[in-house]
This record gives structure tokens, sequence and C-alpha cells, in this order.
């Protein structure tokens, strides 16, 4: 039985391997990260953008926490956690840990994702790293 759609792409988050991680996607896919203000299209723009995510955080860990499946339509609830050792955004590394919640809402063509947008809090975020 092959893994669902939303544990494949927290086991992308957590697997350190950008280029995986892409292939969750269809081509042209539109991901947009709400509180980053980032919105990337294309495989490549998406493996770019995990990147991103990895230079801040060398323990990322994604857990799903709960799915809701209609279909062409599936919201994840996730947790995050991590070491704060590589600069994130304005923020030079702080050695801190942090835990955050959020959530993925995903459009599915196939078995592909073809448009995800991301939501969780920044400026809780932020206020842990600083």
């Amino acid at each position: 039985m092959s893994l669902h759609i939303s544990e494949r792409f927290a086991a992308g988050w957590s697997s350190r391997d950008p280029e995986r991680f892409a292939t969750l996607f269809t081509d042209d896919c539109l991901y947009e990260d709400i509180p980053l203000g980032v919105a990337v299209r294309g495989r490549s723009e998406i493996a770019t953008h995990l990147r991103n995510w990895l230079a801040s955080s060398s323990d990322i860990v994604m857990t799903p926490m709960r799915t809701f499946d209609a279909g062409e339509r599936v919201a994840l609830e996730w947790s995050y956690t991590g070491t704060h050792d590589g600069p994130f955004e304005h923020l030079a590394a702080s050695g801190r840990s942090f835990e955050f919640r959020g959530a993925s809402l995903f459009e599915l063509e196939g078995d592909e994702i073809s448009r995800c947008v991301d939501y969780w809090d920044l400026g809780y975020l932020v206020g842990v790293l600083q």
C-alpha cells in the first residue's frame, strides 16, 4: 500500500532531499508559503524553496498530525521541529530549537500536487529564534 500524499509531503520535508521532494508536484505546480510571502512555480523553484529552509536547520522534521481528504483537495495539519543552526530570513543562526504547527492545503492532479498553500505563524517562530 502506498503512502498518502500527506505522508509523502511530510517525509519529503524531512528527507533533506529537495529534488526528491519536488517530484511530488506537477511540472507547473504553484507553491505558496503565505507567512513568508513566497510563491514559486514548478519543480525547480519548489526544490530551491526547500533548500532555503534546509539551510536554516540541519535537523528539520515535519510530522503529519491530521489529514482531511476530499479527493482532489487535501488538507494536512503538521508539526515542524528543528534547530536554528543556519540563517533564516534576516536572522543569524541562534542554535535554538523550535517547534510549531501549521497546515498545508493541496490540490491534486492524479497523484501529484498541482497547488500547495502553507499556513503557519511566522511571528511565533521569529519570537522563538530571537
